[in-house]
């Protein structure tokens, strides 16, 4: 994925910020995160398909998705 568009998919599905908090971290507005990250999940879809992997584009974010209840990475302390 190009840098904007992984930038945005890591901050929603890897780090579970809100698209409102991923876009104030950017500093892009939210409507540009949720293109970009609209984007993202196309591109790693045709990726996955040419890699003979089928997942349909609304299953790959929750797939992604940390379950309820779990705590980011910002949230963990050692």
């Amino acid at each position: 994925l190009g840098a904007k568009y992984l930038e945005a998919f890591l901050l929603v599905y890897l780090e579970g910020l809100s698209h409102a908090e991923a876009a104030a971290r950017v500093g892009w507005p939210v409507g540009t995160l949720a293109s970009r990250l609209s984007r993202a999940k196309v591109q790693l879809q045709n990726r996955l398909v040419r890699r003979g992997v089928t997942l349909s584009a609304a299953l790959i974010g929750p797939a992604l998705t940390p379950p309820a209840g779990a705590v980011g990475p910002g949230l963990v302390r050692a």
